[in-house]
């Protein structure tokens, strides 16, 4: 039942349904997805039918998935993890590096611009006017530290 509303999506490379390449002389429609070999069989088809439709709604209710929360916002300090640093010899290494301000995130993939900030505060960016990259999990808040004197 999942295979079959997994095999008539379309597929980014070919722009078809795999089921339309494997199966391409045995049905011409959406509706019409039914494998060769049970056909004659007409319980099997019609429980097929059902959970096919199950699965389809399944599918179309989830298209809209609820976003994740995440602390992040644009014009925040964040750090950003140094994604290289493995095995022993690092172990004295920094894992994050920054601190960055967050340009823009992209809600959808979680893609975030960072721009570079200097100890003495200013905004630095890299060559060509390029920005960092980074995965909102690589980020880390700054944490500031409020004067108690």
């Amino acid at each position: 039942m999942v295979t079959g509303a997994y095999n008539n999506q379309i597929h980014s490379k070919t722009n078809r349904p795999p089921n339309s390449l494997i199966f391409a002389p045995y049905h011409n429609s959406m509706t019409d997805i039914h494998y060769h070999y049970y056909i004659d069989d007409e319980d099997f088809k019609n429980e097929y039918d059902e959970l096919l439709t199950n699965v389809r709604q399944h599918i179309i209710r989830g298209g809209h998935k609820i976003q994740k929360d995440h602390p992040f916002k644009e014009g925040m300090i964040v750090y950003r993890k140094i994604l290289d640093t493995v095995g022993n010899n690092k172990k004295l290494v920094p894992r994050y590096e920054g601190p960055f301000k967050i340009h823009s995130i992209n809600e959808t993939t979680g893609d975030c611009q960072l721009i570079y900030i200097t100890k003495s505060g200013r905004e630095v960016m890299r060559r060509n006017n390029k920005l960092y990259y980074a995965y909102i999990k690589q980020l880390k808040l700054q944490n500031r530290k409020t004067d108690g004197n």
